[in-house]
């Protein structure tokens, strides 16, 4: 999993340190620096040497960044410093100055835009490393037809955890539909184990289900995120959406009986000791959780939130962020440089070394081996097959602050899905409103 690195936060706002290996500090250059040849260089770079500046939020490095940097330096002979920024504010407040050095670290899809693309941020189109991006994450990069980011991490996938044990004690099979899925949490239940573990103790997790079964919305209408930032369609308008919210009605049938008292830590205990069939969470929240229970590694499994069609079973991934070039960049052939350098198998490997990866690289045709957990190899089989969807999050912005006391409303039988359906929508109305988004005027 990501593991934050402590940095200690110099002049009220941001500290700048040159990053070697996991360690702060400079470190001398080779004294014979190795030539490359064209072939070698990335995004038409020139000769290699001098410095490159990244500016990215405190929580958003960890040791697999730092390993990145570091053979970056080494292979390039060139000097990288980087720039922790305590919170997003100040990285929106150093676009609008033109103050973002020459790479920096921002959230990817619609949040991107808050960092004005078209004005700050270089278009990479026509660089050939773009190419061994994945398409759906590069729709996540893209605005007015131009593409701007890399990735610089793995995603996260939203799903369901099954305990593999138990379905082979019980003869289980993986479901293809959702009415198999119950299917399954019922012979659980009966069988005396917990069918769906269910964690509204914290209230975020209710909204897990809703966001993890995009897939199927963005599925049957690819112009559904977009339409609805438009205001030109409502949810009801999505049968898939509200299919989405029927299934979220459909939980407490299976719930386990404490599932309003139940929290997020209680759940994974609750699954990693295989008290329950299943869970539905994210592989981060599983990636942490297997920090105090990594014998569970060997018993849990993934897969998607079914569908309603046995051919058709697909993954919602949240995307990560990206590694931008400002527009004003004073070092913009060794920041190509670093973007060609981080979309190679060889800066994946070495990410995924260092940092327990939490789901797929958004990077083609990467073999990363075994040495991934059981549970994340089975999320990257859906992004090897292209079976997935970004979040709805990174398609559009539009949002409601109380979705997950909604969520907890529906998914507790408080309310109908059909309310359900019409309370998120009005939920997403007044933040659509606060965004003074035109169609929803």
């Amino acid at each position: 999993m990501k593991k934050r690195l402590a940095a200690a936060v110099v002049m009220s706002a941001v500290l700048t340190v040159t990053a070697a290996g996991c360690g702060t500090g400079t470190k001398p250059a080779p004294a014979n620096p190795a030539q490359k040849t064209d072939g070698e260089k990335g995004g038409g770079a020139g000769e290699t040497g001098g410095e490159l500046s990244i500016l990215a939020p405190s929580d958003a490095v960890n040791e697999g960044t730092y390993a990145i940097i570091e053979a970056f330096e080494q292979k390039y002979n060139i000097k990288v410093s980087l720039e922790l920024s305590p919170n997003d504010d100040v990285l929106v407040s150093r676009a609008a100055t033109g103050d973002l050095g020459d790479i920096v670290d921002w959230h990817s899809g619609s949040l991107m835009l808050n960092l004005g693309p078209s004005d700050n941020l270089m278009d990479i189109t026509n660089e050939k490393y773009v190419d061994r991006i994945n398409e759906t994450y590069l729709g996540c990069v893209t605005s007015d037809g131009k593409i701007y980011g890399v990735p610089t991490s793995p995603t996260y996938a939203g799903g369901i955890f099954y305990n593999k044990q138990i379905y082979q004690e019980l003869k289980l099979e993986i479901p293809k539909t959702w009415d198999e899925f119950l299917e399954n949490c019922r012979a659980c239940k009966a069988a005396g184990y917990e069918g769906l573990i269910g964690t509204y103790g914290d209230p975020w997790t209710s909204q897990l289900l809703l966001l993890s079964d995009f897939y199927y919305v963005n599925k049957e209408d690819p112009d559904f995120a977009s339409d609805y930032t438009a205001g030109k369609v409502v949810l009801s308008d999505s049968p898939a959406y509200v299919k989405s919210v029927e299934k979220l009605a459909s939980q407490k049938e299976v719930f386990n009986e404490d599932f309003l008292s139940t929290t997020n830590d209680d759940g994974w205990r609750m699954m990693c000791e295989g008290a329950g069939g299943h869970l539905v969470s994210r592989t981060r929240e599983y990636v942490r959780a297997l920090e105090d229970y990594p014998e569970a590694e060997d018993f849990i499994g993934y897969f998607a939130v079914p569908g309603q069609d046995e051919n058709n079973m697909g993954a919602t991934i949240w995307m990560p962020h990206g590694y931008y070039i400002a527009a004003n960049a004073k070092n913009v052939e060794n920041a190509k440089l670093w973007q060609e350098f981080v979309t190679t198998e060889e800066a994946v490997k070495l990410y995924a070394e260092k940092a327990s990866p939490m789901g797929a690289f958004m990077i083609k045709d990467i073999d990363l081996g075994d040495n991934i957990r059981p549970a994340i190899q089975d999320t990257m089989t859906y992004a090897d097959d292209g079976r997935i969807s970004a979040a709805m999050e990174f398609l559009c912005p539009v949002k409601g602050t109380n979705m997950q006391q909604i969520c907890v409303q529906i998914g507790s039988g408080e309310i109908t899905a059909e309310e359900g359906v019409k309370a998120l929508h009005e939920d997403n109305k007044k933040s659509a409103e606060q965004l003074d988004l035109e169609g929803w005027k």
